[in-house]
């Protein structure tokens, strides 16, 4: 059995890290479209805003394609079902009171901590981690004069309702 090593890594992120390993760029690669399509319905709200926020931020960078849009989709969906699961604790605590008057875990701290690996995992894909964006080195930043919190832009639209 052989063992397959380390995962490529995409060559846009190759070229915004400065193709540190020197090796030659693929020169017949598919270059799909960076038109990103909208959010997919299935998605909460949450979900589709943190969708177009992160699309926002990345198609200029490049490093986002029409073809990443379902990574895009797990990530604000696991984004979502992390967001929600927060408030949930926040209003419920993290522990339980059985029937039977024992403690238990709230559900949805499992919930939680499973979304949020999900949601980690993509995000290193995407260069959404500091440490992964480290070793990136783009030439074109975004506009950082709109900063937003999509998980409190989300509260406050649920208290709206």
């Amino acid at each position: 059995m052989t063992t397959r090593g380390t995962k490529p890594t995409p060559t846009k992120l190759r070229i915004l890290r400065g193709n540190p390993t020197g090796k030659p760029l693929p020169k017949n690669e598919p270059q799909p479209s960076t038109n990103v399509p909208p959010p997919p319905s299935f998605l909460s709200n949450i979900g589709k805003r943190e969708y177009r926020r992160v699309a926002k931020i990345l198609a200029p960078l490049g490093v986002i394609t029409e073809l990443d849009a379902t990574a895009l989709a797990a990530y604000s969906d696991a984004f979502s079902t992390w967001a929600e699961s927060v408030e949930q604790i926040k209003n419920n605590g993290y522990m339980a009171v059985g029937r039977n008057g024992n403690l238990y875990q709230n559900p949805y701290v499992g919930m939680k901590n499973q979304a949020m690996e999900k949601m980690m995992k993509i995000a290193v894909e995407f260069g959404m981690t500091p440490s992964s964006r480290t070793r990136i080195t783009g030439t074109k930043q975004p506009d950082s004069s709109k900063k937003g919190n999509a998980y409190e832009q989300w509260k406050a639209d649920v208290k709206k309702k």
